[in-house]
């Protein structure tokens, strides 16, 4: 399992929406690009394409944790997991678990960040378990989406 960065000089970028995570899914793979689009725009937002096996089967943007839509409003010592995405083969295989366990632990130790939030669809059971799963908890804040937000804290000790 490899995170990829996409730029503009390797190509990668055009593989951003070929991910399928499903037919009712579909909707979310339009934010890949939109995601991929503010990490070029943005120092502070990454956007990885997930490798596994030689094939693309999904992309994760991460990053500075930020009140409002248009990301101008920050919100200090606080990161983001924005968007995960994983191609339908392989949901529930625990890649999902592993890569968010990959950027957790680098949104900690490289960025320094102490709290880690992320939202999701109230639909959306599936992702609501994996967070809790990774120790989020749900807090009664909702994005600027109106989707249900969940909270990591890091606790050193």
């Amino acid at each position: 399992m490899n995170l990829l960065d996409i730029t503009i000089e390797n190509n990668y970028w055009t593989k951003v929406n070929k991910i399928f995570p499903g037919i009712k899914e579909r909707y979310w793979v339009d934010y890949n690009s939109w995601w991929y689009r503010k990490s070029i725009q943005k120092k502070d937002i990454y956007c990885q394409l997930i490798e596994y096996n030689s094939n693309i089967v999904g992309i994760i943007a991460y990053g500075q944790h930020y009140a409002d839509k248009k990301l101008t409003q920050k919100i200090e010592n606080t990161a983001e997991i924005y968007h995960i995405v994983m191609d339908k083969k392989y949901q529930n295989s625990g890649l999902g678990f592993k890569i968010c366990q990959t950027i957790i632990q680098a949104l900690i130790t490289k960025h320094k960040f102490k709290t880690i939030v992320i939202a999701h669809h109230t639909d959306n059971v599936g992702a609501k378990k994996l967070f809790e799963k990774l120790r989020f908890q749900s807090i009664l804040t909702k994005n600027y989406d109106g989707d249900q937000m969940m909270k990591f804290e890091y606790n050193s000790e």
